[in-house]
């Protein structure tokens, strides 16, 4: 890879993950103004499953946008689509351990906040790498 495509593959890789972070901070914004009260998975699966579909649906929206507006090379869509979902899964980790010290919601507000996440984050990464199935060299 040449030196310029190669800046300019890690700016359009770094933009996806500040992309990530900020998307990232709304989720769990939302998160916590939706779910004010304690959150018992168990009793509302019916809440979950829209929370999981809508917010699948919005973070796959996001990253055919963040493609399309960043013209993202088809061969670093499956790239850029870790690039978006990784940190925000790390940012996760760190927020499902400390939910219950940072945020008073509830005991079973971590587990659901992280199956979420990962639920979204594993379904569009899967499709990335689906859509974006790289297509064999011309030689």
């Amino acid at each position: 890879m040449p030196v310029q495509s190669r800046l300019t593959y890690i700016q359009h890789m770094v933009l996806m993950m500040v992309i990530a972070v900020v998307g990232w901070a709304v989720f769990l914004g939302l998160f916590l103004l939706i779910f004010t009260d304690s959150y018992e998975p168990s009793v509302s699966r019916t809440v979950w499953w829209a929370w999981l579909i809508v917010g699948t649906i919005i973070t796959l929206i996001t990253m055919f946008v963040c493609f399309r507006v960043l013209q993202t090379p088809r061969q670093w869509r499956s790239s850029a689509a870790i690039a978006l979902l990784a940190p925000a899964m790390c940012l996760d980790a760190l927020a499902t351990t400390y939910f219950n010290d940072w945020f008073d919601q509830g005991i079973h507000d971590d587990t659901a906040y992280s199956a979420l996440i990962l639920g979204a984050a594993g379904i569009c990464l899967l499709v990335a790498m689906i859509v974006n199935k790289p297509t064999a060299d011309k030689s």
